[in-house]
């Protein structure tokens, strides 16, 4: 038979532990969650960017690939504190050159207990790291605030241009 105070602990654990942990949910099929990209179709790189990679499996907010402009590319004052998040535990592994083509493939809403975030997912379609899925949060610019469930964001026109609409051929 299992005492009381056993089976309080129990309990308490129970209660708290979804508390403490971070959840994440597909958003893509928000249009909110997509703000001025569009899904599945082809945009270009307009200057080289750096691709790196995270050792650990994906977290909270932490995308195993990300994608970041080139040092110095931005005066922006939240570049250098988005950059440093995007880039906590990760490896620079390349340059994507401009010009190289990608789609956006998904957006994530990541939920823990002192933050929110919506992490923009982009698929590489040409190159060395061709399929490999990597954040495009520090090449967008957010829309809104993370007062709301999505944070919404537009393509950067310095790092991002759109290639083709959906319906348009592509290379």
């Amino acid at each position: 038979m299992r005492s009381p105070a056993g089976c309080a602990a129990v309990l308490v654990f129970v209660v708290l532990l979804p508390s403490c942990t971070c959840v994440s949910r597909d958003a893509t099929g928000d249009p909110a969650g997509l703000g001025g990209f569009e899904r599945d179709v082809l945009y270009e790189l307009r200057q080289p960017v750096r691709l790196f990679f995270r050792k650990e499996p994906e977290t909270a907010n932490l995308p195993r690939y990300v994608m970041v402009p080139p040092i110095g590319a931005s005066a922006d004052e939240r570049q250098p504190r988005d950059l440093e998040t995007y880039t906590q535990g990760a490896v620079e592994i390349a340059t994507i050159p401009g010009g190289t083509r990608l789609r956006v493939s998904s957006v994530r809403l990541y939920a823990c207990p002192d933050f929110k975030e919506t992490v923009l997912y982009g698929r590489l379609v040409e190159g060395p790291y061709k399929d490999k899925l990597a954040s495009l949060n520090p090449l967008s610019t957010p829309i809104t605030d993370h007062v709301s469930d999505v944070t919404a964001r537009n393509p950067d026109p310095r790092y991002i241009r759109l290639v083709n609409s959906p319906g348009e051929s592509t290379r």
